[in-house]
């Protein structure tokens, strides 16, 4: 089912991301630093909602959000976020010089897009002219993917293999690995075991 594209650029979807339990937001930070601990150097945070993730990668870290009230929201609070228009821009972020930035990450977002493999495939383009040395991809499993009606594209490693993205010819698969259980199986029962892939630029 295809979502309608004004959620993520409406004020719910801004409501969503922020308004989130105590609870919630102490199990959320576990994930965070998880995906950190991957991060190396100064890091783009691509989707990066209301800068939960942002506010613990290393300084000067950069983060590109679609929901202008989202936008505001993080500048307001000290972040450097940017609106982004992947429609506009085609994923070149022609905004950045190279060798500014050592990783790229992009956290539940692949899942909601149609194409997930050609925003990939341009996404590794543009990181080898950027000279990012590590890609950071976290997706959710079986019964997460299943959980949300405006997800749209599965990914694990049959879809990586059926693709061509794990023959990329500037990044390699480093590391593919649930959290908090490394099982694809437990990923099937359990709504949140999410899948991280690690991409490192080739030597």
């Amino acid at each position: 089912m295809k979502a309608p594209v004004e959620e993520i650029y409406s004020e719910d979807y801004f409501n969503y991301l922020h308004d989130r339990s105590p609870i919630r937001k102490a199990i959320r930070r576990v994930y965070l630093n998880d995906i950190r601990k991957y991060c190396i150097g100064k890091t783009i945070d691509f989707g990066c909602g209301v800068g939960e993730l942002l506010k613990i990668l290393p300084a000067n870290s950069i983060g590109f959000e679609v929901n202008k009230v989202v936008v505001e929201f993080c500048k307001k609070n000290g972040l450097n976020v940017n609106l982004y228009v992947p429609e506009e821009d085609n994923y070149n972020f022609q905004m950045i010089q190279a060798g500014q930035y050592q990783t790229f990450t992009m956290n539940h977002v692949l899942e909601h897009l149609e194409r997930s493999s050609e925003v990939i495939t341009k996404i590794f383009n543009s990181c080898h002219r950027l000279n990012i040395i590590r890609i950071v991809f976290t997706v959710p499993g079986h019964k997460g993917y299943k959980s949300d009606a405006t997800h749209e594209t599965f990914i694990n490693m049959d879809y990586l293999n059926k693709t061509g993205i794990c023959d990329n010819k500037y990044y390699q698969l480093k590391l593919n690995k649930y959290f908090p259980v490394n099982s694809e199986s437990f990923s099937k029962i359990f709504t949140h075991n999410e899948l991280r892939l690690v991409f490192d630029k080739r030597k």
